[in-house]
């Protein structure tokens, strides 16, 4: 499980690294963009380390996680909720 998470780190960076260099926008563009990339690559590369500590839990230690869940899923629709002006500008 491990393994695979840092996998997914590196195929996230790698992404953003792509996405970030792209040709189709200019450098003020880019440099615009730059606190709202940073905020979603670092929730993104946190959600496949939440999924595997998760996973960890419910194998491992045998504790019943859809509480959990749903827990993350109110915080998710609640930073969307959060970040929704920040991203529109």
């Amino acid at each position: 499980m491990f393994q695979v998470g840092l996998w997914a780190n590196d195929i996230l960076a790698f992404g953003i690294t792509i996405y970030v260099t792209g040709d189709s926008d200019t450098e003020a563009e880019r440099r615009s963009q730059k606190s709202a990339i940073e905020v979603l690559t670092f929730i993104g590369r946190l959600a496949p380390w939440k999924i595997i500590v998760l996973v960890a839990l419910d194998n491992i230690a045998g504790i019943e996680i859809t509480s959990l869940i749903a827990g993350l899923g109110v915080t998710g629709v609640a930073v969307a909720l959060a970040v929704q002006n920040i991203l529109g500008d």
